[in-house]
C-alpha cells in the first residue's frame, strides 16, 4: 500500500498557504531598514567634507560633468594621488579638509578671476588611472575646454609600479575605452566575474543610504587608513627604537631606480595623456611635485634627481604652449613644510597652490613675496642659475655646465642648444625652457679619451671589445663647439670643432670634416646654409656649408679611419691671416657679411654670403687702407680712445668716432632694427684682489648702421646708473654681464646669454626697449652716460614699444600698459649708491603687484632730470607723446627743490595743471602727482613739512580731480623701522637706500589700487584696451626735413668736413632742449668768457658759426632728429642750485630760428665765404675739461 505522502504530484504547484513567509518578510524588512536609514541620515547632522569621496565611475563622471558645466571662463581639473587628497595630517589637524591644495587654489585666486577648480584625486593613483579619467573627460568635453593639471610623483615610475597595468581601483575600468594602458585585471573567468560584480555594485550603490551619504563617514573611514605617520607611531610603540625615519626608509623602494622610459606602462600612460590633450587642443600642465630634501637625497643623488626631471620633460615632449611641465621640487619647499616624504603641511600646500595659480596665469588675491614664486613674470629670467660648474640635468636650480663653448636659439625661442664642451655633451632646453636635458653624448666621457684608452688596452684576446668608430662617428663627443639650429636639426662642431655633426629626430649623425683642418669657433644659419668661422694656427676661414640633402656618413669598420671633407658641400668664402685676424661675424637677411677684426674695426662685405670666389681678407683690408679698389666697406673705424666717453653733457647715443671697442667677441644682426649687436670685452688694467681676474667686464652695444651711432643694449629696467660701474681696484669698467656667449631670438629680440665659469643661462628682453625706459642724472665721476636724452632718443628713433606684443613670456599677461613717470633726481638716484633709485623701487613693486594680482604687464618709462622743474616735466611728457608714446598712466613729481619757482603765482600753477590735464586727456591716461618733498635731505634727516607753494599746488590739483599721492605720514609712522632715514654718508639731498625702499614700497601700495581701478574702469569691470592698441594716426616726420640733411647739400663738401671748420664750444657753455623735433639752445657768453674762449666770437659771422656749430653737434653728430632749431646767444642773469642758467631774464644778443632750408642757405653762404673746403683731415680728439687719462677715475681709455 502506497504512503499517502507519496500521492502528491511532485510537479504540481505548492499551496501558497503552505509556503514559509520569511522571504517576503525579509524583503519588506530590508526595504523598511533602507527607508529608516535614509530618513535617519537625511535628518541627522554630522561631520562632512566639502566634496564626497570618489568610490565609483559615476562619482568621477559626476565630478567631471559638474566642472564642465561650471559657470566660469576657465576651468581646471586636477589629477593626482594623496598629495592632492591632502588627508595625511588629519591626526594633527582637525580642519585638514580646509587646507588641501584644492582649497588654496580656490581661496588664493583673485576675486576678479573667473576660474573654477576641481580634482579627481585618489590615494595611490597612478598614471594608468589618470589616463582612464582623461578618457572620461574627453567623452564629456571633446572640445578640450577644461584644462588639465596632472601631478607627477617619482613613485609613479618606481620598480613597484612602473610596469603595473592594472587599475588601482576596479571601477576606473568603467571609465576607460580600452585604448589606454590600464587593465581591470587578468585571469579570464575571474576577470569576467569581477567586471560583472562591479557593474552590479554600480547599479546598487545609488540606492544604498550609507553610500548616498558617504561623505558623512569620510572622517571615520579616513582614520582607518594607515599613513606614514601612523606606521611610524606603531613601530615606535612596538619596538621602542624604531622611529619615523625607518617608516620613511621603507618607502625608499618607490623612489629609486626610476623607469621613465616610454616603454614602461606608467610612462606610456603619461605620454598617452599628453597625446590625447594635444589632439583636442586641451591645455595640459604636468607638475613635478616636491619631495622632502633629506628623503630625496637618501635615495637619489642631486644629478639623478635632475636626470629624472629631464627624462620626464622628454617623455611629455613639452612645447611651451599646449603641454607644459612645471618643476615644483624647488629649494623653497623646505623640510619643515612636509608632514612626511612627500605630503605637505598647510603652508606647503598654500605655496604649491600659489605657484600653480601664478604659472597658470591666474591672478592672486594677495600679491606674494617675489621670493616665494618659482618663476618670475616677463621675458627676462634666469633659465639656469648655479654658481658651481659640473654636470647635471634638471631645473634652473639643478642644472650645471662646465666649459661651455657656445649656444644657439631657434626662432620663436622654443629651443636652446648649448655646447657643454668640458662635459663632452650637447645640452638643450625645449618648449617652456624650464628643464635642461642632454641632447647628445655621454656626460664627462670624451670620445678622444675613450679612443686613447681602447688603443692602450688593445683588442687581442679580448673579444668583448668592439672596434671603436673613427672620432666624430660614434655616440661619444669630444669638446663640442659652435652650435647652430637650422630647421629641426641642431648642428655643431665635434672633435673640438673639426667635424660637423647634427642631431635630428633624436639621431646623432656625422656629415663632414671641415676643410683645411680648421676648428669651428662660431657657426650661424642663414638662408638654408651654415656659415662657420674656424681657425688653424694663424690661418682663419669663413666657410659656407650646404646641408640640404647632405646625407649622414656611415660608420667605418676601421677604427683608424677618419671623417673626411666632402667636396662640393663646402665653400671657403674668405680667408685671412694674423695681419687681419677676425673675432666675430654676422649676416644680414640680404646676405651682407659683417666682419669684426681683433682691432675693433667692423667691415661690411656686401652680398658676402653668396660669393663664389674666395676672398683674401688681409689683402682686401690693405687695399682699402691704401685707398685702392676693395670689396670691403668700413662701418666702424674704431678711432676713439675711450670705452666710455667722459664728457660733461654728452650721453648715449654716441657717434662711432667717440666709443672705443676693445675686444669684439660676438656680432649679431638684429633684424628688428637693422643694426648690429656687439659683445665687447673691455680691459681692466689690474687684476682683482687676491689676483682674481675680472670677468664681469662685457658691455653690449648696438650699432645703428644707418645713423652711425652707438647705443647701449640693456636689461629693461627703469634706472640707468647701474649698467656700468668703475672698479677702482682694477682700473676698469664692470658690468652686469659675465664673460660668455650670446644668441638672439629674432622674433622677440630676446637675448640668451650663457656665462663661462658659472652655470648660468639668462634670457633678457629687447635691449633697446630697456634703453628707452631708463633715465638718470649726472652723478660726477664716472659720469652718467644716459641722462634723460638716451631714453628719449632711443624711443624716438626705434619705437621699441611697437614690438611689445612679440615678447617672450612664459605666461602671457594683459597689456602691456605704459606708465610714464617724470620727475627729478629724487626718483633717479641715492647719494650712498647712485645705482639705487626710488623710481626703480616704485616701478618694480608696482609692476609686481599688478602682475601677480591682475595678470597685468606694465612697462614703466622714466624721464628724470636735475630739479624736476614743472614746465620741463610737461615738456618731456610732450616729447614722449609726440614720439608715439601712449601712456595709460601719467605720473608727475612735485618736490621742494625747483619744481616751482619761489615766487610762482597761482596762475602759473594753473597753467602747469592745464598742460598736465591736457596731456592725460590725449589717451585717457590716469593722471597722478607724486609728492617727494618730505624726503629731501640737506645735511639733516628727512620727513619735513611740505613747502607752502607745493601745498598750494596740491590743493589746486585736487580741486581739479587730480590724484595727489602723499605718503609722508605713513612713512613717518614706519620711521622706527627705517631709522636713520638718512645717515652720516649722505652729503646731498637724497635719502639712504633703505629709506628709498620704504618710500617706494609705500608709494606702490598706495598707487596700485588706483591703477587697478583705472584699468578696470569699464562697463563690465574687465580690463580696458591698452592705449597703444587703439587706432590713431601715426606721428611721423617727413623725410628729408631733418637738419642733418642740410650738411650734405653744399657741392663738394662732405658732412664730416664741417667739424674742423666750426668752433668747438667748451662743455657747460650750451644748454639745450629737444621737443617734438625742435632743438632749443642757449649759448652762455659768461661761461665762454670764464673758459677763456672769446675767440669763438671773433669775426663778422662769428655768431652764425656758433649757431651752426651747436646744430652740427646735435643734429649731425648726435643724430637727435631735430627738424627746426632756435639758437640764442646771450648772458644769464642768474643760475639755479644745479648750476643751470635761468632763462627768465636772460639777455639775448643774437638769435636765429632755422628749419632745413634756412640752415642750408646759411651753410651755402659760409662755403661761398670760405672757398673750397680742403680734403678732410682726421680730426684730433678734444681735451675733456682739462682731464687727462691719468685720472684714476677716468678709465674709459682703450687700454
Amino acid at each position: 500500500m502506497q504512503d499517502a505522502r507519496d500521492t502528491t504530484d511532485a510537479d504540481a504547484p505548492a499551496d501558497p498557504k503552505l509556503v514559509a513567509p520569511w522571504p517576503r518578510q525579509l524583503l519588506v524588512g530590508l526595504v523598511a531598514l533602507v527607508l529608516f536609514a535614509e530618513l535617519l541620515l537625511t535628518g541627522s547632522a554630522g561631520p562632512a567634507v566639502e566634496a564626497p569621496r570618489l568610490d565609483s565611475a559615476e562619482d568621477v563622471r559626476g565630478r567631471i560633468a559638474a566642472l564642465s558645466e561650471a559657470d566660469a571662463s576657465r576651468r581646471w581639473l586636477l589629477l593626482g594621488d594623496s598629495v592632492l587628497v591632502g588627508d595625511t595630517g588629519q591626526r594633527e589637524l582637525a580642519t585638514w579638509d580646509e587646507h588641501r591644495i584644492l582649497d588654496y587654489l580656490r581661496r588664493e585666486a583673485a576675486l576678479t578671476e573667473d576660474v573654477a577648480f576641481d580634482q579627481v584625486a585618489l590615494d595611490g593613483m597612478l598614471p594608468v588611472d589618470m589616463l582612464a579619467v582623461v578618457e572620461a573627460l574627453d567623452a564629456r568635453d571633446p572640445g578640450g575646454e577644461v584644462g588639465l593639471v596632472v601631478e607627477l610623483s617619482p613613485r609613479h615610475f618606481s620598480p613597484s609600479y612602473a610596469e603595473q597595468r592594472a587599475f588601482s581601483r576596479p571601477f576606473l575600468a568603467e571609465l576607460s575605452s580600452g585604448e589606454g594602458a590600464g587593465e581591470a585585471g587578468e585571469g579570464g573567468l575571474l576577470e569576467t566575474i569581477g567586471r560583472s560584480r562591479d557593474r552590479a555594485l554600480s547599479a546598487l550603490r545609488p540606492w544604498i543610504p550609507v553610500y548616498r551619504h558617504r561623505e558623512r563617514f569620510a572622517w571615520a573611514r579616513a582614520g582607518l587608513e594607515p599613513s606614514v605617520e601612523a606606521e611610524a607611531e606603531a613601530s615606535e610603540a612596538g619596538e621602542g627604537e624604531v622611529d619615523r625615519l625607518e617608516a620613511l626608509a621603507r618607502l625608499g623602494v618607490h623612489y629609486g631606480d626610476l623607469a621613465v622610459e616610454a616603454e614602461a606602462e606608467q610612462a606610456a600612460a603619461v605620454r598617452a595623456i599628453a597625446d590625447r590633450c594635444r589632439a583636442r587642443g586641451r591645455h595640459l600642465v604636468f607638475v613635478a611635485t616636491p619631495v622632502e630634501d633629506a628623503f630625496w637625497a637618501a635615495h637619489l643623488s642631486e644629478a639623478e634627481q635632475g636626470a629624472y626631471l629631464a627624462a620626464v620633460d622628454a617623455l611629455v615632449d613639452v612645447d611651451g604652449e599646449g603641454v607644459e611641465l612645471l618643476p615644483f621640487d624647488h629649494p623653497m619647499f623646505a623640510s619643515e613644510l612636509f608632514w612626511d616624504h612627500v605630503h605637505l603641511r598647510p603652508e606647503g600646500n598654500r605655496l604649491w597652490a600659489t605657484n600653480l595659480l601664478h604659472q597658470l596665469g591666474v591672478g592672486l588675491e594677495r600679491s606674494p613675496d617675489p621670493r616665494s614664486l618659482i618663476a618670475r613674470d616677463g621675458g627676462s629670467t634666469s633659465l639656469v642659475a648655479r654658481i658651481e660648474t659640473g654636470y647635471a640635468d634638471g631645473a634652473a636650480w639643478q642644472a650645471r655646465f662646465r666649459g661651455v663653448r657656445g649656444l644657439a636659439v631657434a626662432p620663436e625661442g622654443r629651443w636652446v642648444v648649448i655646447a657643454d664642451a668640458e662635459n663632452h655633451v650637447l645640452r638643450e632646453l625645449r618648449g617652456d625652457l624650464r628643464v635642461v636635458r642632454t641632447l647628445a653624448g655621454e656626460p664627462e666621457v670624451s670620445a678622444r679619451a675613450r679612443a686613447r684608452e681602447r688603443l692602450l688596452e688593445g683588442h687581442e684576446g679580448n673579444e668583448a671589445l668592439e672596434p671603436e668608430p673613427p672620432l666624430g662617428m660614434g655616440p661619444l663627443l669630444h669638446r663640442p663647439a659652435a652650435p647652430a639650429i637650422l630647421g629641426d636639426a641642431a648642428y655643431f662642431g665635434d672633435d673640438d670643432g673639426r667635424v660637423l655633426r647634427r642631431v635630428v629626430d633624436g639621431r646623432l649623425e656625422t656629415l663632414l670634416r671641415l676643410p683645411g683642418g680648421v676648428r669651428a669657433r662660431s657657426m650661424k644659419a642663414h638662408d638654408g646654409r651654415l656659415f662657420a668661422l674656424g681657425s688653424r694656427g694663424q690661418r682663419q676661414q669663413l666657410i659656407a656649408i650646404e646641408v640640404e640633402g647632405l646625407e649622414a656618413l656611415e660608420p667605418a669598420a676601421d677604427a683608424s679611419a677618419k671623417v673626411r671633407p666632402r667636396p662640393g658641400a663646402t665653400q671657403v668664402l674668405l680667408q685671412t691671416d694674423s695681419s687681419a685676424p677676425l673675432s666675430a661675424f654676422a649676416l644680414s637677411p640680404t646676405g651682407d657679411l659683417y666682419l669684426a677684426g681683433k682691432d675693433g674695426r667692423i667691415w661690411r662685405l656686401p652680398q658676402g654670403a653668396s660669393r663664389t670666389e674666395r676672398l683674401d681678407l688681409a689683402a682686401a683690408v690693405r687695399a682699402f687702407e691704401a685707398e685702392l679698389a676693395s670689396p670691403l666697406e668700413l662701418v666702424y673705424a674704431n678711432t676713439a680712445d675711450r670705452v666710455f666717453p667722459q664728457i660733461k653733457g654728452k650721453h648715449f647715443p654716441f657717434s662711432v668716432d667717440e666709443v672705443h671697442l676693445s675686444q669684439v667677441v660676438e656680432l649679431i644682426y638684429v633684424e628688428r632694427y637693422g643694426g648690429l649687436l656687439i659683445q665687447d670685452r673691455t680691459p681692466h688694467r689690474q687684476k682683482g684682489k687676491y689676483a682674481n681676474p675680472i670677468t664681469e667686464r662685457v658691455h653690449l652695444r648696438y650699432l645703428d648702421l644707418d645713423e652711425g651711432l652707438i647705443y647701449p643694449w640693456l636689461e629693461p629696467r627703469v634706472a640707468a646708473t647701474g649698467y656700468y660701474h668703475h672698479n677702482k681696484g682694477t682700473l676698469g669698467y664692470s658690468s652686469a654681464f659675465h664673460e660668455g656667449f650670446m644668441a638672439l631670438d629674432p622674433s622677440s629680440a630676446s637675448l640668451y646669454y650663457l656665462e663661462s665659469g658659472r652655470s648660468r643661462l639668462v634670457r633678457m628682453g629687447d635691449g633697446l626697449l630697456g634703453v628707452a625706459k631708463i633715465s638718470s642724472v649726472d652723478t660726477g665721476k664716472p659720469r652718467d652716460l644716459f641722462g634723460v636724452s638716451a631714453g628719449e632718443r632711443t624711443f624716438a628713433r626705434f619705437s621699441p614699444d611697437r614690438f611689445v606684443d612679440a615678447g617672450a613670456e612664459p605666461v602671457p599677461r594683459e597689456g602691456p600698459y605704459q606708465v610714464l613717470m617724470l620727475g627729478s633726481s629724487m626718483l633717479a638716484m641715492a647719494d650712498i649708491d647712485t645705482q639705487y633709485s626710488m623710481g626703480r623701487r616704485l616701478a618694480e613693486r608696482l609692476e609686481h603687484v599688478l602682475s601677480t594680482r591682475d595678470r597685468v604687464a606694465l612697462d614703466t618709462y622714466m624721464r628724470t632730470f636735475p630739479g624736476g622743474v614743472a614746465t620741463k616735466q610737461v615738456e618731456f611728457a610732450t616729447n614722449f607723446y609726440d614720439a608715439g608714446g601712449r601712456p595709460d598712466v601719467l605720473v608727475f613729481e612735485t618736490n621742494s627743490s625747483i619744481f616751482l619757482a619761489e615766487d610762482a603765482t597761482e596762475a602759473q600753477m594753473q597753467a602747469v595743471l592745464d598742460d598736465m590735464v591736457a596731456l592725460a586727456a590725449r589717451w585717457d591716461s590716469l593722471l597722478l602727482i607724486l609728492d617727494t618733498a618730505p624726503y629731501m635731505i640737506r645735511n639733516r634727516d628727512g620727513l619735513r613739512p611740505v613747502l607752502p607753494r607745493i601745498q598750494r599746488f596740491h590743493a589746486l590739483a585736487r580741486a581739479r580731480g587730480v590724484e595727489v599721492v602723499e605718503v609722508g605720514d605713513a612713512i613717518l609712522d614706519r620711521h622706527l623701522e627705517v631709522v636713520p632715514f638718512s645717515n652720516a654718508s649722505v652729503l646731498g639731498v637724497h635719502p639712504a637706500a633703505w629709506a628709498l625702499d620704504a618710500v617706494g614700497d609705500q608709494l606702490a601700495a598706495t598707487i596700485a589700487p588706483k591703477v587697478r581701478a583705472h584699468l578696470r574702469d569699464t562697463e563690465d569691470g574687465s580690463l580696458r584696451t591698452p592705449a597703444w592698441r587703439l587706432d590713431a594716426p601715426p606721428v611721423a616726420v617727413e623725410a628729408g626735413t631733418r637738419l642733418l640733411e642740410a650738411f650734405s647739400l653744399p657741392p663738394g663738401v662732405e658732412p664730416e668736413q664741417w667739424g674742423p671748420r666750426l668752433p668747438s664750444l667748451p662743455e657747460g657753455t650750451v644748454q639745450t632742449e629737444l621737443s617734438a623735433g625742435r632743438l632749443r639752445a642757449f649759448v652762455d657768453l659768461g661761461q665762454l668768457e670764464r673758459a677763456g674762449y672769446e675767440g669763438a666770437l671773433e669775426g663778422a659771422d662769428a655768431h652764425a658759426r656758433v649757431a651752426v656749430a651747436v646744430i652740427y653737434e646735435h643734429a649731425y653728430r648726435r643724430r637727435d632728429g631735430a627738424v627746426t632749431a632756435q639758437i640764442e646767444i646771450g648772458r644769464f642773469s642768474g643760475y639755479d642750485e644745479y648750476g643751470l642758467g635761468v632763462r627768465e631774464g636772460a639777455k639775448v644778443v643774437y638769435a636765429v630760428d632755422w628749419d632745413h632750408d634756412a640752415l642750408a642757405t646759411a651753410l651755402a653762404a659760409m662755403v661761398a665765404h670760405d672757398g673750397p673746403f680742403d680734403a678732410l683731415a682726421k680730426p684730433q680728439p678734444e681735451p675733456e675739461s682739462g682731464e687727462t687719462g691719468a685720472d684714476e677715475t677716468d678709465t674709459g681709455e682703450a687700454g
